[in-house]
């Protein structure tokens, strides 16, 4: 009977105390080269003060480009090290991942990325350009990269007349609306 009772305490321990609660959750660095006065930086920043909230476990760091020259020196210094053939503003830097330029869809691409490096290995590369340790990146069997462009190409529907379309860079009603075009020309539903 004291067993059953040890095995109840143990299974009710578990259930409501999951062992996850118990995992650290690992500090992960993101950061933002941006210029002054750039009104696509000025949108990234305010998606980016939003998003910080959201993860308690991410740092923002800002490297303004156009009036500090050390920023910009480190910014040639990322270029240079990572093989990045031309870097704007804004430019969004996380782990491996580059992300130029601030449109309709970076800022969910953005969040990917952190969500990806959250669950899997994550370096902080500037870190490493900072301080001399970094290391020539070889290819990844898996990257986020990688997995984003699996998710293009799953997300993309070959319509006739409009050719190759990414579902993904379609708003949710212009999708909806091809998606329900292309579905009113069901020869099945004719006949």
């Amino acid at each position: 009977m004291k067993k059953i009772g040890i095995y109840l305490i143990v299974f009710f321990s578990l259930l409501f105390f999951p062992l996850g609660v118990f995992a650290e959750d690992k500090e992960i660095t993101l950061y933002l080269f941006h210029g002054d006065g750039c009104p696509h930086c000025a949108d990234e920043i305010l998606f980016l003060n939003a998003v910080e909230k959201k993860y308690s476990n991410l740092q923002i760091v800002k490297y303004e480009v156009w009036y500090d020259e050390e920023n910009s020196q480190l910014l040639e210094n990322v270029q240079k090290s990572m093989n990045i053939q031309r870097l704007g503003v804004p430019t969004t830097m996380i782990g491996n991942t580059v992300i130029t330029g601030y449109g309709p869809s970076t800022g969910s691409k953005i969040e990917r990325a952190i969500q990806y490096y959250m669950e899997h290995d994550y370096v902080d590369q500037i870190e490493k350009i900072q301080n001399g340790t970094f290391e020539k990146i070889e290819e990844e069997e898996e990257s986020f990269e990688k997995q984003e462009e699996e998710s293009d190409e799953a997300m993309t529907l070959e319509v006739p007349v409009l050719g190759n379309v990414n579902l993904k860079r379609l708003s949710l009603t212009s999708a909806a609306v091809l998606i329900g075009f292309i579905d009113g020309f069901n020869p099945c539903a004719m006949w």
